[in-house]
């Protein structure tokens, strides 16, 4: 392939649940080109619903956490680790970890490329698991069960700071975000801070800002995206903005899934399944907060997961249930999107971009 080209993997729903169909394959792997924006399926890996994925920063190794539970019974949630071919981006299943915790949603490489974490949603559930040199999951080394009196605890997603000293675990039952300082001797999860956000917010994603000083969470169940103060060195967040995703007007279902800060540190995106939109905001640079420069329709239907490259140049949603992934170009001074087609695959709902090859 052109050095030009990336790998792009798509995890989807492969059984069918409460809120989908589930008609994917598995995991797919594609091509695509960041001259022209064209994108192409390559192969596909068979596995059950493959709902949200991580890859290793080697580029060698991709995980996936397979959300059977609502599915099957008795359960088989489970996290999987995966060899990639350098050649073709192939996947060949390493080995297999239980999940502590029903309906596994997410998982994240630690910046140290020794452990993954895993967060699971109907039981409140975050875990780490130890990574060999070869790729594979060694049993789990910590579990934590979020607890609230009078609440239902849903954690959604667990992401590792950028210095790795810390993960920040999305609750959206528990409307939290819960701060844990890292072992990174023993891969232990110790309870460092709980920052309670607005009730019935529902966070469930967030990202980093390049700058180091800001998170951006996106709060499902109430359209809305919180900006916070972050203290890389004390592990310390604060509330400092919360902004609608949604266009004035609007009195359908928000229900937010994904956020994401352009690699320029100047624009923030999120996506809205309700109005299957992508909406865009102006980073205030200094304070992080935000400004709404407006919204793209993603041509589809109920957008999960989206990813941009490197270089800022394009932006890459999964429309859940319209069953395509849609590209658009970005206007790297406005932040602004155009669309520049899709690409079907069945049922997607994580899609991340590899390195580069070549």
């Amino acid at each position: 392939m052109p050095a030009r080209t990336f790998r792009l993997y798509v995890g989807t729903y492969t059984l069918p649940m409460s809120f989908v169909k589930g008609q994917g394959m598995g995991i797919y792997t594609c091509s695509f080109d960041s001259e022209n924006g064209t994108l192409q399926k390559i192969t596909e890996t068979a596995a059950d619903n493959p709902s949200y994925l991580a890859l290793h920063p080697s580029g060698l190794f991709l995980y996936a956490v397979h959300e059977i539970s609502e599915a099957k019974q008795p359960t088989f949630d489970a996290i999987s680790a995966y060899a990639v071919d350098a050649e073709t981006g192939a996947l060949r299943l390493l080995n297999r970890q239980p999940c502590l915790g029903g309906s596994p949603c997410h998982v994240a490489v630690d910046p140290s490329r020794r452990w993954v974490y895993v967060a699971a949603c109907a039981g409140g559930d975050v875990a780490a698991y130890p990574l060999g040199e070869d790729g594979r999951l060694g049993a789990y080394t910590a579990h934590i069960t979020h607890v609230q009196e009078g609440k239902v605890a849903h954690a959604h997603s667990i992401t590792p700071s950028p210095s790795g000293e810390y993960a920040l675990a999305c609750d959206l039952g528990l409307d939290c975000v819960f701060v844990y300082r890292l072992d990174r001797l023993s891969g232990g999860l110790i309870p460092h801070q709980e920052l309670a956000l607005s009730t019935g917010s529902g966070p469930r994603h967030l990202d980093f800002h390049p700058g180091g000083n800001f998170v951006y969470v996106i709060n499902e169940l109430d359209a809305t995206l919180s900006v916070l103060g972050w203290e890389p060195v004390g592990g310390r967040l604060e509330v400092l903005q919360t902004i609608t995703t949604l266009p004035a007007g609007f009195s359908g279902r928000g229900w937010c899934a994904d956020v994401h800060v352009h690699p320029n540190g100047r624009f923030v995106y999120g996506s809205n399944r309700g109005d299957s939109s992508l909406v865009i905001y102006r980073v205030e640079q200094g304070s992080g907060k935000l400004s709404l420069v407006g919204f793209e329709s993603t041509r589809g239907k109920t957008p999960r997961s989206f990813v941009l490259d490197p270089q800022g140049k394009w932006l890459l949603a999964a429309n859940q249930d319209s069953g395509d992934v849609a590209v658009f170009r970005i206007d790297r001074r406005s932040g602004r999107l155009a669309y520049r087609g899709c690409i079907e695959i069945p049922s997607p709902v994580c899609l991340k971009l590899g390195q580069r090859s070549g």
